[in-house]
């Protein structure tokens, strides 16, 4: 190979291209494999910018918000009770928003766009495939055992909630064959149903607020809003019929007696009295495990660490935003009601630029991704998981590439004309 190749930025845009369809293809199957795409990304970034000198343009708004918020969390590590911990934490957490860059940087035509998104696709349909043989393998019975390839079922939930919407996207896209489109709406039923059988209670509630908002967003579409929600009558009602312990997860998620909710509230509790401790600047990213477990834990707590191993303990209140507010105080919550709340504008902007042209809209599908993993994580704390996130962050940029793509097409027609 030439040096010629090295320094053409069409020769890194390419490598960039194959490794976010890797990405895409791993995003809900294999953390192992997702990580080394991510980790090829980080290289080819560095020695695009060591070979030309430059890196393609992308979202300036989003860069420096970030950058913002990134600063922030630098400065909550400093004041940590263990900086070491807070900082690795920090390390940890980088790369996961490192996707949405290389989305905004390396995807060029809608071409790379709709692949991208239909590999992603494909992996919430092997992940929801895994999850319904393990189900099935367990006769329906403990939604514990089914958890796709995810670490949990918590997990699987989460990443149910991030395939339905870009499923529904996918759905909808003229540029995308007929087939694949058909594919793609089956997919979001399915990840449907397999959020239902995940047993997860916080998923539930929090897939009532994505179709409430999808009815509320939807102009051109509301037969799709209205079928889906319908749809997700029929499977909960199949699921009461035929999987006992659906209706008694149900029926518990109002009972503030049922231990799981108990114990929740012990730790929202909790991460309360730590915010009123350390109001300013928390007690420093990841520390919450530690503090909880040995000094802030309540005496009617019965979920507790093995003793001498605090580690073991719950490591979050279930609850991200207490979480957050917990480690960074005031500061942690300020730094990400800046960088979320940014990308929310961003996207209610994207949504009302696209009313009534589009089914849906890139920023629609974007708003009902960050509804429904904000409400999961209201109940347990999903925002700070890696794979989740990754596939968060993948899908996430689609919407913002997509539409930036849409704007360009439609400046150059209109200049045409």
């Amino acid at each position: 190979m030439g040096n010629g190749k090295w320094r053409q930025a069409s020769f890194w845009n390419k490598l960039m291209y194959w490794d976010l369809l890797l990405l895409a293809l791993a995003a809900n199957v294999s953390t192992g494999a997702s990580s080394v795409a991510v980790g090829l990304g980080v290289l080819f970034v560095i020695l695009q910018y060591v070979f030309t000198k430059e890196l393609p343009e992308f979202d300036k708004g989003i860069g420096k918000v970030f950058a913002a918020f990134f600063a922030i969390q630098m400065l909550i590590a400093a004041l940590s009770m263990d900086p070491g911990v807070s900082f690795r934490t920090i390390s940890g957490e980088l790369h996961r928003f490192f996707i949405l860059f290389f989305d905004l940087m390396y995807l060029k035509d809608k071409k790379q766009i709709w692949n991208v998104l239909m590999l992603f696709v494909l992996s919430a349909f092997v992940n929801d495939v895994e999850a319904l043989r393990q189900a099935w393998k367990s006769g329906f019975n403990n939604p514990h055992l089914v958890h796709g390839f995810n670490n949990t079922h918590t997990f699987l939930a989460s990443q149910c909630l991030v395939a339905i919407p870009a499923a529904l996207f996918a759905s909808v896209q003229p540029c995308i064959e007929k087939w694949k489109r058909n594919f793609a709406l089956f997919t979001a039923v399915f990840s449907v149903a397999i959020l239902f059988i995940s047993g997860t209670r916080g998923a539930w509630v929090a897939l009532a607020l994505v179709i409430l908002a999808f009815i509320l967003l939807s102009r051109v579409n509301v037969k799709m809003a209205v079928a889906l929600a319908v749809l997700v009558g029929v499977m909960a009602a199949v699921s009461v019929a035929f999987m006992p312990w659906f209706h008694q997860r149900a029926v518990s998620i109002t009972d503030i007696k049922h231990r799981a909710n108990t114990e929740r509230i012990l730790m929202w509790e909790s991460a309360l009295q730590i915010i009123q401790d350390y109001p300013v600047h928390g007690i420093g990213q990841d520390i919450f495990v530690y503090q909880y477990n040995t000094k802030y834990i309540s005496p009617l707590a019965r979920e507790r660490a093995p003793e001498g191993h605090p580690e073991k303990g719950h490591g979050h209140p279930h609850n991200y935003i207490l979480k957050i507010t917990s480690e960074g105080g005031v500061l942690g919550l300020a730094a990400f009601l800046m960088f979320y709340g940014y990308l929310v504008y961003r996207l209610w902007l994207m949504y009302r630029q696209e009313y009534g042209k589009t089914p849906i809209p890139c920023g629609m599908a974007g708003l009902l991704l960050f509804i429904g993993i904000l409400a999961e994580g209201m109940t347990d704390t999903n925002m700070n998981q890696v794979p989740i996130m990754r596939a968060y962050w993948l899908s996430m940029g689609i919407y913002f590439v997509a539409w930036s793509l849409r704007q360009k097409n439609e400046s150059g027609e209109s200049k045409s004309d």
